[in-house]
Order: C-alpha cells, then sequence, then structure tokens
C-alpha cells in the first residue's frame, strides 16, 4: 500500500514543478468548431430547401392537372341548381 501512496507523492512532486503551457489555444478551438457547425447546417439547410422546392413542384403540379381537368368548376353546381328551379 506504500508504494503505491509514495508512486503518487512522487508524480504530485513531478506535477506542481512542471509549468502550465504558455500558448493559448482556446480560439483556434472556437474557430474548428464554428467551422464545423457552419459547415453541417449548411448542408442541412441545402437539403430542407430542395425536399421545400420539390414539395412545392409536386403541388404546383397536383393543382395544374386538377385545373386543367375541370372545364367549368361551378357546373356542376349549376347543374343541380337548374333541376331544383326546373321543379
Amino acid at each position: 500500500m506504500s508504494t503505491s501512496l509514495d508512486y503518487l507523492e512522487r508524480v504530485a512532486a513531478r506535477a506542481r514543478r512542471e509549468g502550465a503551457p504558455l500558448g493559448d489555444v482556446s480560439d483556434r478551438v472556437i474557430w474548428r468548431v464554428a467551422e464545423k457547425q457552419a459547415r453541417s447546417f449548411f448542408g442541412a439547410l441545402a437539403v430542407c430547401t430542395a425536399g421545400y422546392a420539390a414539395a412545392a413542384v409536386a403541388a404546383l403540379l397536383f393543382a395544374y392537372a386538377f385545373a386543367a381537368a375541370a372545364d367549368d368548376p361551378l357546373g356542376s353546381l349549376i347543374q343541380t341548381a337548374s333541376v331544383f328551379t326546373t321543379m
């Protein structure tokens, strides 16, 4: 038991003698993290924009096909109304 404590004491004494590093890397770390987040954000934005555009095109095509199929959208309503007025 005393040998492990002696070892820890030697390591602690060596750690007290060592000085802290003089350089500051926090700015570089923050820039790297921000750069990675920006890249992932723009990738997700591109995917969402493409999906939105595809959904909008599909909705426009559906609306155009629906409008082209209906010759007179109010025709069925007018025909029903004329049946009741002739009675």
